[in-house]
């Protein structure tokens, strides 16, 4: 997902985006640990999806945070 369709989404949609990603990221955690998982490479995707959101929600809060200094 590109970081401009992520910086469309609403915080819920972000939060609960997130959410989802971290579960799948203990999901495969599991099926690595018990010799199911083929496409190791999953991981590293995930991990990356995980800190665009985060990046974008951090970015949303600290454009607020800016807003209500001025």
């Amino acid at each position: 997902m590109k970081m401009r369709q992520i910086v469309d989404k609403t915080s819920s949609e972000i939060l609960s985006e997130v959410l989802l990603l971290k579960r799948e990221l203990m999901n495969l955690r599991f099926r690595k640990k018990a010799g199911e998982l083929s496409n190791t490479a999953r991981f590293k995707v995930v991990r990356k999806l995980v800190a665009r959101f985060k990046t974008a929600l951090a970015e949303r809060s600290r454009k607020i945070d800016m807003n209500k200094g001025n």
